[in-house]
């Protein structure tokens, strides 16, 4: 990650609100992801929501893992209850909690470690799509 913070010649924004990352495995994509993680070094979130797209389950909907929380190497990453009790209190029927696209997906896992190693503690919210379809993009 130091070394691609250290080629960044962008000028930093001063609020991020949003970022696009790759999720491809780590010796394909791992270095563009560290340039875009970079940017969140010294910032501080309370709380991360991370939009994936599934690769092994399709379902119509976009899905809200029911676990309390997220294990990597580097440790555990809470899921932030509060926040899935707001999307879910929208009773939209596309938005549901199960484990489709939570179980051997990998776009969302990868991402993970880059957020602990850039922000330390925060809660997530985890959200695949089970298509990415306009339908469900305007939704989310």
């Amino acid at each position: 990650m130091k070394k691609a913070a250290s080629q960044c010649d962008f000028k930093r924004p001063a609020k991020i609100y949003g970022l696009i990352s790759p999720h491809a495995g780590y010796p394909y994509s791992g270095y563009t992801a560290a340039f875009g993680y970079s940017f969140l070094k010294h910032k501080e979130f309370e709380k991360v929501i991370v939009v994936s797209p599934s690769h092994h389950d399709y379902f119509d909907g976009i899905s809200i893992c029911p676990a309390k929380a997220y294990e990597t190497p580097l440790g555990v990453i809470e899921i932030d209850m509060e926040l899935k009790k707001k999307f879910l209190a929208l009773k939209n029927k596309k938005l549901i909690e199960d484990w489709a696209g939570h179980g051997e997906e990998h776009a969302l896992e990868v991402q993970l470690p880059f957020l602990q190693d850039t922000l330390g503690t925060f809660k997530l919210l985890p959200l695949v799509m089970g298509n990415q379809s306009r339908e469900l993009c305007e939704t989310l």
